[in-house]
């Protein structure tokens, strides 16, 4: 237990920084990140890159969360829709080679590949919960790494994983204002 604790501890304090250096100091995910169980030669060369596709999804909430998706695929090509509560229908954005690395690598610095498929009501980790969260469901491929993720806002003690995930994508690609 107190090694799967310190992995948590190490992922959010990872994302954390990866976060920080974003918002605050404009510095981009694609320097070297220090991470234990990251290595150099496990992430983002041009070959893993060429099947790289992520998809993300925010469902509703009772309120007012907002609804979007994002898809990346291996071109850099990134369309986000809007389904509801923002300020947008559709946004195109066209990333660089150095962009879609940055992504790819906060997969990995996340440990994306590796955490449960599944956060939701009345599963394991989750037995405590609230009704009225949003979901985020992910399916990343990367190389010979894949996973999807469904991930419920609502649950208690559940890994902080995703919502950096998510707050470091929505900054690493400037929406901020739209969401």
């Amino acid at each position: 237990m107190f090694t799967t604790m310190n992995q948590q501890l190490t992922t959010y304090i990872a994302i954390t920084l990866a976060v920080a250096c974003i918002a605050i100091f404009g510095i981009k995910l694609d320097q070297e990140l220090n991470i234990t169980g990251l290595k150099s030669d496990d992430c983002c060369t041009d070959e893993q890159l060429s099947n790289f596709q992520l998809t993300f999804d925010r469902t509703p909430c009772y309120g007012t969360c907002p609804v979007y998706s994002i898809s990346i695929n291996n071109s850099g090509k990134a369309i986000v829709m809007g389904h509801g509560h923002v300020e947008f229908e559709e946004i195109i954005l066209q990333l660089t080679d150095e962009q879609l690395r940055s992504i790819a690598k906060l997969t990995y610095a996340a440990n994306f590949y590796e955490i449960e498929d599944i956060y939701k009501q009345g599963e394991r980790g989750c037995e405590r919960y609230s009704t009225d969260s949003p979901h985020s469901v992910w399916s990343v491929t990367s190389g010979q790494y894949s996973n999807s993720v469904d991930f419920y806002y609502g649950c208690n003690n559940t890994p902080q994983t995703i919502p950096l995930m998510e707050e470091a994508l929505v900054s690493f690609m400037g929406l901020e204002n739209y969401l």
